[in-house]
């Protein structure tokens, strides 16, 4: 097993040598009155762009940052816009979110009440405070504001949890995206995915707690809490798969957990390689529908 501690080489482009290196290489712009952390292109051009929304962590969570860099890096530019105006959740919160999955196997009856506890008592009102009417004004009015660029020809947007909702809603008919990335998406309902219409790229985790794999088709996205709902993994996959004429790719990733995708946990193999590969997806997704 390769050591945590291992630095990335230079040449390494891969999602997890990224993010091991703990040093973004892009920057935080003000990008039509939003902060907003800007990833350039390699050749620095903004014909291919992409916008990345993060989950409730924020633009300020270096993983984002770091994933934001490796998307770049594969041939776009990349806008990280901050829709949650500041207010993302601590770094630290992750463990609570979803433990690691080696970590949520030794815990205690007692210990996983409790951490559902404090999540439901954390995430509930986020969610209130971040909700669809809130928050997707600020998303349209950006997008908007993109598509007057006359230097960028087609848009992409990637979304992971929280994000990944979003990302879907603006994978619906006439919102001028042509092909969207939703990893671990959330709260999401089957009216959301119903009018899904531009190419689209799922990722899960079959660990995953918040969006599960359930015969269920609703689920509680917080153990314990009927009031925070999702659709499975299962309910989505019903709605897709009646979408016989649309592009798209559903892939689920074995024994990962939520937030596998940008959580950046070096303890084995496997988590490092299904980063790279949801990463690599990603990126060839976008090559094959922004070109």
């Amino acid at each position: 097993m390769a050591s945590t501690e291992t630095a990335a080489s230079k040449d390494d482009f891969s999602a997890s040598a990224h993010l091991r290196t703990k040093t973004p290489d892009g920057k935080f712009e003000d990008i039509f009155g939003r902060r907003t952390y800007v990833a350039p292109s390699p050749d620095g051009l903004k014909t291919k762009t992409i916008i990345y929304i993060t989950d409730m962590f924020g633009v300020d969570l270096m993983n984002h940052q770091l994933m934001a860099d490796t998307y770049a890096k594969g041939g776009f530019h990349v806008y990280m816009p901050d829709f949650l105006d500041g207010d993302g959740l601590p770094a630290e919160f992750m463990q609570t979110a979803e433990p690691k999955l080696a970590d949520q196997e030794k815990m205690t009856v007692i210990e996983k009440t409790k951490n559902q506890a404090t999540l439901m008592a954390t995430m509930g009102p986020k969610g209130i405070k971040h909700r669809e009417a809130i928050a997707k004004p600020k998303i349209d009015a950006f997008i908007a504001d993109l598509r007057k660029d006359t230097s960028i020809s087609k848009i992409g947007i990637i979304g992971t949890c929280w994000g990944g909702r979003h990302a879907v809603l603006q994978a619906h008919q006439d919102t001028g995206i042509s092909a969207v990335a939703a990893l671990q998406p959330s709260f999401t309902a089957t009216a959301d995915w119903e009018p899904v219409s531009v190419p689209i790229y799922l990722a899960f985790g079959d660990k995953d707690t918040l969006v599960p794999i359930s015969n269920t088709g609703v689920v509680s996205s917080i153990p314990g809490s009927a009031a925070i709902t999702s659709l499975s993994v299962d309910g989505i996959i019903d709605v897709m798969e009646k979408k016989v004429d649309l592009d798209k790719e559903i892939r689920i990733f074995e024994n990962q957990v939520h937030g596998f995708t940008h959580r950046g946990d070096w303890s084995t193999d496997d988590d490092r390689k299904a980063m790279d590969e949801a990463a690599d997806a990603v990126i060839g997704w976008f090559r094959k529908y922004l070109a």
